[in-house]
């Protein structure tokens, strides 16, 4: 038989969890999209040795890299929580309630906490997309469920799987 359920224990040892979800200062997709394309069209095996010295793919390649290298050196780690149920029924289920407030409420706590102020600011300083990416892994996190493990309890090693008969 299992021990009484020990309130205090619970309390102590419960964590909400966290995530680190990036923002990037430095988008320089649309940079790097552009050069993609025209390194597409340039042909892979070079031509003859006499109509170019110079190697545009390698050019492209080296621009490519770099862009890359300014947009993850850019990136800053956010740290969001998930919404204890209160949380949950105060900013997600209220009507008066929109993203920001989710968001300040999802960083309270964390290394990051910001205001609905301070979340509406952030979004006015990235692109839609990025932005659209960041709320998609907070609300991924807000109705993430937990995996519980079976813990029914199996008494008997010949009972019948129900819906079979043991004629």
């Amino acid at each position: 038989m299992s021990e009484p359920f020990d309130f205090d224990k619970f309390i102590a040892g419960a964590e909400l969890p966290h995530i680190p979800v990036p923002l990037i200062r430095k988008d320089r997709s649309a940079e790097i999209s552009a050069l993609r394309t025209s390194l597409d069209k340039i042909p892979e095996q070079a031509g003859d040795e006499r109509e170019s010295s110079i190697d545009e793919r390698a050019s492209l390649l080296e621009q490519i890299a770099a862009l890359e290298a300014e947009q993850s050196g850019s990136a800053m780690m956010v740290e969001l929580r998930a919404l204890n149920a209160q949380e949950f029924k105060d900013v997600i289920l209220a009507d008066d309630k929109d993203v920001y407030d989710q968001l300040a409420a999802m960083s309270k706590g964390t290394r990051n906490e910001g205001t609905r102020e301070r979340w509406e600011t952030i979004a006015k300083n990235v692109t839609a997309h990025q932005w659209g990416a960041f709320v998609e892994a907070a609300n991924a996190l807000v109705l993430t469920k937990v995996a519980m493990p079976d813990f029914s309890q199996r008494d008997s090693g010949n009972r019948t799987p129900l819906g079979l008969s043991a004629n």
